[in-house]
């Protein structure tokens, strides 16, 4: 998901381990300055031309040699079914990679295109979408929320309206350029992204309809992969799709520069009022699932205590518990009657002592004398 905003890092002490990160689990709410970016794009007017159309800006800009909308599909060339391209305001050592002609005031601007390509040479040339866009860096005081452990920002409420972000924060110049060209061209660190070069994304490219810009149109790729629409490239040929791609992928390189501003010393830092939620676990049952539990508890324990008394009421004929063989051999040992009906069973085998007696029932009868 793009970053869509920076804010500026809360610093506090209540909470944080030796490591900096926060030991609760909660949210921190306090005014802070939010940096973002809002691209403003509006569809390039073109004037045709014999062999090449004129692209131009309601803002004064001008590219001549923009996409045309002429080329052909070819194996060969490498020219596949879509072709794009961007062109920033600064000039730099590649012919395609910047405006030909802007106002001064409107340095911030930048060309993009997207075409399907010809299938056959005798075709007709076919429409460009093409915009020019100016990108508005701006910081707002809102009232921010993060997540006290990720540090991650949650929501924001805007305290006072955007405004424009001074160049002593940060250069979008330099940014714009390193945009532009595809890698940057001074060795000194900057208000940039970390490296010398911007990801040429062809990896991603490789294997979808779009052809290769090479190296120094970075933002071709960038754009088309970060809006993930490399499955449907058709969908750039309307100038809205094709602008809400910049911005997504403006917005992240915007985002990813400034996390190295706001990440160092600031030095213009200061003390504000805020508020500290923190989150703890509970378990929590509802009263009709309680009532249910403690009706169901006490009728086993009602039901217990009836068998318990019922148990220990009844009266008890046994004078000895009739399990143990000697119990059984002293209820027999002097009833003749009972010892007659296995006289001749003593040398029978198992099967043959079963079947005299599978069917005989005897029971246990108190006579005063013997039990039987």
């Amino acid at each position: 998901m793009t970053r869509e905003y920076m804010l500026a890092p809360f610093a506090q002490s209540f909470g944080i381990d030796d490591n900096g990160v926060a030991t609760d689990i909660g949210k921190w709410t306090a005014p802070t300055t939010m940096y973002g970016l809002d691209l403003q794009c509006k569809p390039a007017i073109t004037i045709p031309r014999k062999g090449w159309p004129v692209y131009n800006s309601t803002t004064g800009c001008s590219m001549t040699v923009g996409q045309s909308g002429n080329r052909t599909q070819s194996v060969s060339q490498d020219v596949k079914p879509f072709s794009a391209m961007y062109a920033g305001y600064w000039p730099s050592i590649f012919e395609l990679s910047h405006i030909d002609e802007c106002p001064p005031e409107r340095n911030h601007t930048f060309y993009a295109a997207f075409t399907r390509n010809k299938e056959k040479d005798e075709d007709p040339p076919q429409n460009v979408t093409a915009i020019f866009c100016e990108p508005f860096y701006f910081e707002q005081e809102v009232n921010a929320t993060i997540d006290s452990h990720s540090k991650q920002p949650i929501s924001f409420v805007a305290l006072k309206p955007k405004q424009q972000l001074t160049g002593t924060k940060f250069n979008t110049t330099w940014l714009e350029q390193m945009m532009s060209v595809g890698e940057t061209l001074t060795v000194a660190r900057g208000d940039v992204i970390p490296g010398s070069t911007v990801p040429s994304w062809v990896e991603q490219l490789a294997d979808t309809d779009l052809t290769d810009t090479g190296e120094n149109q970075p933002m071709v790729g960038m754009a088309a992969v970060i809006a993930q629409r490399t499955e449907s490239l058709q969908d750039y040929l309307d100038w809205h799709v094709l602008a809400s791609s910049y911005q997504q992928a403006w917005r992240l390189i915007f985002a990813r520069a400034m996390a190295d501003v706001l990440g160092g010393d600031l030095t213009d830092s200061k003390q504000v009022a805020g508020e500290r939620t923190v989150f703890t676990e509970a378990v929590t049952l509802s009263s009709e699932f309680t009532y249910i539990v403690e009706g169901l508890l006490g009728v086993v324990s009602i039901v217990a205590v009836l068998l318990l008394l019922i148990t220990s009421s009844r009266p008890k004929v046994l004078r000895s518990n009739p399990s143990t063989i000697a119990s059984l051999m002293s209820l027999v040992a002097e009833n003749e009657p009972f010892l007659a009906d296995f006289e001749s069973l003593d040398c029978c085998a198992l099967k043959d002592l079963q079947e005299p007696i599978e069917q005989a029932r005897y029971r246990l009868i108190d006579d005063g004398s013997q039990t039987m």
